[in-house]
């Protein structure tokens, strides 16, 4: 059940990026996608705390010190990856922008080892060559020689997946102690300050109109790949580990692979079936190697 709740939550996390591929085709910025998709997340993730609020009499009381750091974390893995992820988009395509950001598994493995608490082995370091291998074959295959705005949106996905591993480490911790749905919900409203914030310093206090097809493409992010994933993926982090999760999100690249070729027409090569299997290689060689090595 933990396993199929982290793979719909994964599958939900990667139609995100084809709801942004056709929300950019309508000519909307990465600051105003954001905002309408946080105003159509806030209500939700307020209701769904209410309800737990009134169902769990004996959870934990939560101190201001802790509302913040909760809210920290949320602003990791919701707004700074979420916006380096769609600044991302606007140059890359759906296939190499899942397949770095499932990257993610690696940075906290590295993080893990200069924290002391896994080793480097000669396993670990192939398994790591074998996925950046898989994300140059990708790059190479998308981009068909030099192309600098490739390159940068490549550095802003990378820039999403390393957010996101440290939102997932950080995750696990308050996801444990407070409920991974009360978690979620606090780590959201931490977030929604952020992009606010964002949104007024570059725009000012006008909220622009958006068309109803938008405004419906929009909705259907904020549900299908925001909310409803996001609150599986916690419940995940919080019963098998972050690591754990990773591995089971070994199905994002799949996915993406199949929803951006049949949604978008994206083009899916040998050379983007070999760059997903060596990715995937890399991140199941981190993953299953014995935690103790």
């Amino acid at each position: 059940m933990l396993i199929a709740l982290v793979m719909f939550a994964t599958i939900g996390f990667s139609s995100k990026a084809i709801f942004i591929k056709f929300i950019f085709a309508e000519q909307v910025s990465v600051e105003i996608t954001m905002l309408y998709r946080m105003l159509m997340s806030l209500p939700l993730y307020f209701l769904i705390l209410i309800v737990q609020l009134r169902r769990s009499t004996d959870a934990l009381p939560v101190s201001i010190n802790e509302y913040l750091k909760m809210g920290g974390v949320g602003v990791l893995g919701y707004y700074f990856a979420s916006f380096f992820d769609l600044k991302g988009l606007e140059t890359v395509s759906v296939n190499l922008e899942r397949m770095i950001l499932y990257l993610y598994p690696s940075i906290i493995f590295l993080v893990l080892v200069l924290l002391g608490k896994k080793k480097i082995h000669w396993v670990s370091v192939a398994a790591l060559g074998v996925a950046y291998l898989g994300i140059g074959i990708t790059f190479l295959s998308d981009a068909q020689g030099s192309n600098s705005y490739s390159l940068r949106g490549m550095i802003f996905v990378f820039l999403s997946a390393l957010s996101f591993a440290f939102y997932v480490m950080g995750s696990e911790k308050y996801a444990i102690r407070f409920g991974s749905i009360r978690y979620t919900c606090f780590a959201m409203m931490g977030a929604s300050v952020a992009i606010f914030s964002h949104f007024f310093v570059v725009y000012g206090f006008t909220v622009p109109s958006i068309s109803s097809h938008v405004a419906g493409l929009i909705l259907g992010m904020a549900v299908l790949s925001t909310v409803v994933p996001s609150l599986c993926f916690s419940v995940g982090v919080k019963y098998l580990g972050a690591l754990e999760v990773g591995v089971v999100g070994m199905i994002g690249p799949i996915a993406a692979a199949i929803m951006s070729n049949y949604f978008l027409g994206e083009a899916f090569t040998v050379f983007h079936l070999l760059g997903l299997l060596l990715v995937l290689a890399g991140a199941a060689g981190l993953a299953f190697f014995p935690a103790k090595s």
